[in-house]
C-alpha cells in the first residue's frame, strides 16, 4: 500500500512541478523538463528511503520476522529479497517520474532544438542559430535520468541499512530523514565543501540536472562527460557497501529482544 501511495505522490509532485513552472524568456522545454524531473526524483528519493527504512524495522516491530525466518528463510536470503524488491521499486519510481515529466513537457511545450539569436553586424538582421540539437539534449537528459536512478537505488540500500540497525520504526524513519537532509543540504546547513560534496553520490544527479537546465536555456556552460560515470560508480559502491553491511548487521541481530 505504501508503495502504491508513494508512486502516486511522486507522479503528482512531478505534474504539479510542471504546472507551477514559470519560464523566463530564455527557458525552453528542456529547462522545464530538467527542473520538473528534479522535483520528481527529489520526492521519489524520500519515498524510496522511507521504504528501505521500514522494510526490516517494520517486520521486527510487528513481530512478523520472528515467525517467518525460522520456517523457510535464512537471514541473508531475507535481506537479499528485500534488496531486490527495493531495487525494483526504485526502478518503477524512476520510470514513472521520467515518463510523467517528459510526456507533460512534450504535450505542453515540446522538446526541440535549443536556439538563440546571433547578433549580426551593422546593418544586418539578427539570425537564429541552433545552440544545441534536440538529439544532444536527449542524451543530456538521459544522463541526468540515469544518474538520478542510480541515486534512488543507493538511497534504497541506505534505507535498508538503517532499517537493520533499529528495532522499531520511529528511530529508523528519523535516521533516514536525517541522512536525507545531510545528503541534500550538506553544503548549506552542514558546511560541506565542494570537494566533500563531490564524494557524495547525491551530488551527481543535481549537478547533471543543473547542467541540462543550463543548456536548455542556451547558457554557455561546459558539459562534464565524467559526471555520469563517476555518479554511477559511486552510487553502485554505496549500494553494494550498504547491502553488505546490512547482511552483516542483520546476521548478528537478536530478534527476541
Amino acid at each position: 500500500r505504501l508503495l502504491r501511495v508513494g508512486l502516486l505522490l511522486a507522479v503528482l509532485a512531478t505534474l504539479v512541478a510542471g504546472w507551477m513552472f514559470e519560464p523566463t524568456q530564455r527557458d525552453t522545454g528542456w529547462t522545464r523538463v530538467a527542473r520538473v524531473l528534479g522535483t520528481g526524483f527529489w520526492v521519489s528519493e524520500i519515498l524510496v528511503l522511507v521504504l528501505g527504512a521500514i522494510s526490516v524495522a517494520g517486520e521486527i516491530s510487528q513481530s512478523t520476522m520472528k515467525m517467518i525466518l525460522p520456517h523457510a528463510y535464512r537471514r541473508a536470503e531475507w535481506i537479499a529479497a528485500k534488496a531486490v524488491v527495493l531495487l525494483m521499486a526504485a526502478g518503477v519510481f524512476a520510470l514513472l517520474v521520467t515518463a510523467t515529466g517528459v510526456t507533460h513537457t512534450l504535450i505542453d511545450e515540446g522538446l526541440s532544438d535549443v536556439t538563440r539569436e546571433a547578433v549580426a553586424g551593422f546593418g544586418e538582421e539578427d539570425e537564429v542559430e541552433v545552440f544545441e540539437t534536440a538529439s544532444v539534449m536527449w542524451d543530456h537528459l538521459t544522463d541526468m535520468t540515469l544518474a538520478a536512478t542510480a541515486g534512488l537505488i543507493a538511497s534504497a540500500m541506505i534505507g535498508l541499512l538503517l532499517s537493520c540497525m533499529f528495532q522499531t520504526l520511529v528511530p529508523a524513519l528519523c535516521a533516514s530523514f536525517l541522512v536525507f537532509a545531510a545528503l541534500k543540504t550538506g553544503g548549506v546547513f552542514l558546511g560541506f565543501t565542494k570537494d566533500t560534496l563531490e564524494r557524495i553520490y547525491a551530488h551527481y544527479p543535481d549537478e547533471l540536472r543543473t547542467q541540462t537546465a543550463s543548456f536548455g536555456s542556451a547558457l554557455n556552460v561546459s558539459w562534464d562527460d565524467m559526471l555520469l560515470p563517476r555518479g554511477l560508480i559511486l552510487s553502485l559502491l554505496t549500494a553494494v557497501l550498504c547491502l553488505l553491511v546490512s547482511l552483516r548487521l542483520f546476521g548478528r541481530r537478536d530478534l527476541h529482544g
